[in-house]
């Protein structure tokens, strides 16, 4: 695959730093950008941590060193991620940018700024890095879940290439986005299930994990919806399903806003998480219905509400806990 994908002048656009390092940093920073990655894979780490803490214990919610190990791995899985998926498409987003779509000229792999060797290279940190992180953290728990959420990550990326998966986006959709959302939630649960016993809630755990998990499912759709004069060779849900694939950003993010101010009021937290919950929902499911019903280019520019609902909830539950219940280190 990478010796496929050689064509480094598509678009030129600003130069990486030389160096293998430099171009590594210049590829963070584009694909995965710090400001926003960051908060948002902790967040979604202390989420479930402090959610088990707030329905088991009582008194400030506890960070350990290894609830720091937990959200720092979380956050390596979430670059990993987005490495998988860069070496995996390789091939493909330089063939949507020679055929034009905007949306992939520009990206530093195909315009030649990093080389794909970078980005290999970088996949074979990310996971010695893991390792290293996650081994003195305990067996069985929370080690086993984290061997098998690797797993789970490594098959992802090769599954990509098995025929029926690479040409049906909504099975691709089945088999990427819910296991790996899921395994990360379960990594952290074991994580804190270690630091503080196993949980009585698991029901209300599940409620957390699926609040948590449909958030970024909202966003996978809605950065895949297109005006049909904006359609390219690139496979969108508005190709499979027509306008009315909006919809299903309007039910993921209706369910998960249901899901956390139902654990909000069971943990017994202020009226905050669901009227932040509702507002940004609700701008998003208000932007849905817009280009359901007057559908443009501009309508369907829908991603910009789905990383606001994103922000709200995965952020929203761990901040409204702490304010609750206070923290403390140990």
């Amino acid at each position: 695959m990478e010796k496929s994908c050689d064509a480094n002048t598509i678009l030129p656009g600003p130069s990486a730093s030389p160096g293998r390092f430099g171009r590594t940093a210049y590829y963070i920073r584009e694909m995965f950008p710090p400001a926003v990655c960051v908060p948002a894979g902790l967040a979604n780490f202390a989420a479930v941590y402090f959610s088990i803490q707030a329905l088991d214990l009582t008194g400030p919610m506890t960070i350990t060193l290894r609830s720091l190990a937990g959200a720092l791995t979380t956050l390596l899985f979430l670059l990993l991620l987005r490495v998988y998926d860069d070496l995996k498409d390789a091939d493909s987003d330089l063939r949507y940018a020679t055929a034009g779509d905007p949306r992939y000229a520009y990206r530093s792999i195909v315009a030649g700024r990093v080389q794909l060797s970078d980005v290999s290279a970088l996949r074979s940190s990310l996971t010695a890095l893991l390792v290293g992180i996650n081994l003195p953290l305990g067996f069985p728990l929370p080690l086993l879940v984290f061997a098998s959420a690797m797993v789970l990550f490594w098959l992802s990326y090769h599954w990509f290439f098995w025929p029926a998966i690479q040409r049906n986006l909504l099975l691709a959709f089945a088999t990427h986005n819910a296991p790996l959302s899921l395994a990360l939630s379960t990594y952290a649960a074991a994580v804190a299930m270690r630091d503080f016993g196993i949980t009585r809630h698991f029901g209300i755990l599940s409620l957390v994990m699926v609040g948590l998990w449909l958030p970024i499912s909202s966003w996978e759709v809605s950065r895949k919806i297109r005006h049909r004069d904006e359609e390219t060779e690139y496979v969108t849900y508005t190709k499979l399903l027509g306008y009315r694939a909006v919809l299903l950003p309007v039910a993921f993010v209706s369910v998960s806003t249901l899901c956390l101010i139902y654990v909000g009021r069971i943990i017994g937290l202020s009226w905050i998480l669901p009227a932040v919950l509702v507002t940004a929902g609700g701008v998003l499911v208000s932007a849905c219905i817009r280009f359901l019903l007057f559908p443009s280019a501009g309508n369907a520019k829908l991603q910009t509400y789905a990383e606001l609902f994103l922000l709200a909830a995965w952020a929203g539950l761990p901040l409204s806990i702490l304010f609750h219940y206070g923290v403390r280190f140990r």
